[in-house]
């Protein structure tokens, strides 16, 4: 009983140390979920901009995609290994759209 009665003697003399404590506990969570929120939105912000430069050199003739059928990227020594891999993605992402239109097209 003395324990508690020290550790709540202890508590009541310094309240503010423990509150700030607190705060400061609760302030550095808020503040890590928010970074991770942002961490987050600029990860989908990057691939929707990779999405969008590679949607651009398709549209350039640098690959065809035929819906239910093929895409065919140009193999030339002029494209790059990202640029290859970039376009192979746009193709992709071109076979989802061709997909979504399909599932919105039966509903």
């Amino acid at each position: 009983m003395k324990y508690v009665k020290s550790l709540y003697g202890k508590f009541k003399s310094n309240w503010y140390i423990i509150a700030v404590g607190m705060y400061l506990l609760v302030f550095g969570y808020g503040q890590w979920t928010f970074q991770q929120k942002i961490e987050k939105a600029n990860k989908a912000m990057a691939e929707e901009l990779s999405t969008s430069r590679s949607m651009d050199r398709y549209e350039k003739g640098l690959a065809v995609y035929m819906p239910g059928s093929t895409c065919t990227v140009r193999a030339t020594p002029d494209i790059s290994k990202q640029l290859f891999v970039d376009l192979a993605m746009a193709c992709a992402r071109r076979h989802e759209m061709y997909l979504e239109s399909i599932v919105v097209g039966k509903e």
